[in-house]
C-alpha cells in the first residue's frame, strides 16, 4: 500500500538500512538500521525546491534527519510504524 503524503508530525519512521551523513560540523555520524524516530517538522516541497513534501525526522539517539516524500516512499531504506 502506498503512502499517502502528507504525514503529521509524529507519525513514527524506522530505518531499514543505516544511514551515514554529516552533522552541522561536517563530522560523519551513523544513525543504525532499526532505528526509529518521529516526525517533527514538514515543508511543504522537497529539499531541492520541487513539489512534494520534506520531512525532518528526529530519532532517541540525537540524530536527526531531512528526507523527501520519494525516499520514504523507498521501502528498502524506511518504514512508517
Amino acid at each position: 500500500m502506498a503512502i499517502q503524503h502528507p504525514l503529521p508530525r509524529g507519525t513514527k519512521v524506522a530505518l531499514v538500512a543505516a544511514v551515514t551523513d554529516f552533522d552541522s560540523e561536517d563530522e560523519e555520524r551513523v544513525t543504525p538500521a532499526g532505528a526509529v524516530g518521529r516526525i517533527t517538522g514538514i515543508a511543504t516541497e522537497r529539499d531541492n525546491g520541487d513539489e512534494g513534501f520534506c520531512y525532518d525526522l528526529e530519532f532517541d539517539t540525537g540524530a536527526w534527519l531531512t528526507v523527501d516524500d520519494n525516499e520514504l516512499d523507498d521501502l528498502t531504506r524506511f518504514r512508517v510504524v
